[in-house]
């Protein structure tokens, strides 16, 4: 028995009518379905997944079961010709994110060997992938996509040893610096200096030793600040402070805001470069359905990406790890996503266009 994936773009092809970026499959449990499919080896027996491509949530939206083999028909756009079928059983449908389709984002990170973008409608899954996609589709029975993802997250990309142990033990510094008269140098330049601290890496925005020597004194009382009292009116007038000092030629946006990470890991997460906290806002949306408020105000976003994103992480993860995950969560929306070409839509536009009714289990369809 082997497993074939199916493609659908709800652009060119929905029931009832021509299709559009809001286009729905109305087929439910057990009805028979007619699908165009490119290969010609499948048989009686073999499963199949639809997977929903296009703008909007993109993933596996539906598995079945294949009751009649390839077999050769008219074309639907052109009788003159002929196109090949099958014919399938739909075992399970989930439309959207809330139903549990099982995301291409997660798909792409889970299989990366296999073709999540198909030219043609009825490609074969690689054998070494079956499984996989067998137990996502399984797993995500009446949860959330999201939830899907960070599972597999948590089991697949979640370490408990080196940034996770590093992760608490920067943020038990806050303790130690706060119950004391003064910010030791060491403490100082490891919050302020390092480029990588334990809490996240800014890249090449990172401090340099001289601003940190010229302005010692402003960032001991502004460590202390954030530390006893992080919340969004000190992040503001943290920046505001920052732009009057003179001893800084430039505002380093993602080393403030990763002592403020440091300061509160309960409601604030690692993601301390904005744009990349953009990305996954705007992945979640239009990627996974959550319809999250976007200020763009870093502080207020990440607060609200905690709770949005909670719901769906494993109860009792601790915070250290739930912010790691988020972190995952990133690196998997902002993958590339090979996009189709104008012969793969017109592929998937003739192929939708053939789908009709057949049978439904125990009665006639309508």
């Amino acid at each position: 028995m082997s497993s074939y994936l199916l493609s659908w773009n709800p652009k060119n092809f929905s029931t009832g009518g021509e299709g559009s970026d809001q286009g729905t499959l109305d087929y439910q449990k057990d009805e028979i379905v007619r699908w165009s499919c490119h290969s010609k080896q499948v048989t009686e027996g073999d499963n199949v997944y639809l997977i929903k491509l296009g703008k909007g949530s993109r993933g596996i939206i539906a598995k079945g079961v294949v009751t009649k083999a390839s077999y050769v028909d008219k074309c639907w756009k052109d009788a003159t010709k002929e196109r090949t079928y099958i014919d399938f059983r739909v075992e399970d449908i989930r439309h959207n994110c809330n139903e549990g389709l099982v995301p291409q984002v997660l798909l792409l990170k889970a299989c990366p060997q296999q073709q999540w973008s198909p030219q043609s409608s009825g490609i074969s899954i690689k054998p070494e992938y079956e499984e996989t996609i067998n137990n996502l589709w399984l797993q995500g029975e009446n949860e959330h996509s999201l939830a899907i993802l960070f599972n597999w997250l948590s089991a697949n990309s979640f370490k408990e040893e080196g940034w996770y142990q590093d992760y608490q033990a920067t943020c038990s510094l806050k303790n130690n610096i706060t119950s004391a008269d003064s910010i030791a140098d060491d403490l100082l330049r490891r919050i302020w200096l390092k480029k990588a601290n334990g809490i996240a890496s800014v890249g090449n925005g990172f401090m340099y030793q001289r601003e940190i020597d010229d302005n010692k004194v402003f960032l001991q009382k502004l460590t202390f600040d954030i530390l006893t009292n992080p919340t969004k009116a000190t992040f503001d007038k943290a920046f505001e402070d920052w732009k009057s000092q003179d001893g800084f030629s430039r505002t380093l946006y993602s080393v403030l805001h990763r002592v403020f990470s440091l300061a509160d890991p309960e409601s604030i997460t690692s993601v301390v470069g904005k744009e990349y906290l953009n990305e996954i806002i705007k992945g979640l949306n239009s990627q996974l359905q959550l319809s999250m408020f976007h200020s763009k105000h870093w502080f207020e976003d990440n607060q609200a990406l905690i709770h949005a994103v909670t719901p769906y992480i494993e109860p009792n993860t601790d915070i250290y790890k739930r912010n790691i995950l988020i972190w995952h969560l990133y690196q998997v929306l902002t993958q590339k996503i090979e996009a189709q070409s104008s012969t793969d839509v017109s592929e998937v536009k003739e192929k939708n266009r053939t789908v009709i009714k057949l049978w439904t289990i125990g009665a006639q369809a309508a």
